[in-house]
């Protein structure tokens, strides 16, 4: 049993540690991809047209 990738969430990109990621996933060969929460009032999906493009 083993896994393919792990995803990694970006609430707090400023406390990651990049390089210690990278040398790990170079070392076992797992994948990595990155998510967010984004909170109701920058809802991407919003039908809101406001909603949607707020940048902050």
């Amino acid at each position: 049993m083993g896994y393919d990738g792990v995803e990694i969430d970006l609430g707090r990109p400023e406390i990651l540690p990049i390089s210690g990621i990278k040398r790990k996933m170079r070392e076992t060969g797992i994948k990595c991809t990155f998510s967010v929460g984004l909170t109701s009032d920058k809802n991407v999906t919003s039908p809101d047209h406001e909603t949607r493009i707020k940048r902050h």
